[in-house]
């Protein structure tokens, strides 16, 4: 399947990258924590247990 990205989400994704890329550099360099979002691979495999979380919370 070919996907077509409207043009509207490639200027978003370019204002997120703007907006964000000073704390993107900051990570890479190792002088800032990366923001967890907590769904992502990264997250997944780098989390701590902490509390128990019941099985409806996690189906979206």
């Amino acid at each position: 399947m070919v996907i077509s990205i409207p043009d509207y989400r490639l200027e978003e994704a370019a204002m997120q990258i703007d907006k964000f890329q000073n704390h993107i550099e900051d990570v890479k360099a190792g002088r800032a924590e990366p923001v967890r979002c907590g769904k992502c691979d990264y997250c997944k495999s780098t989390a701590k247990l902490g509390k128990i979380v019941s099985m409806d919370d996690l189906i979206e």
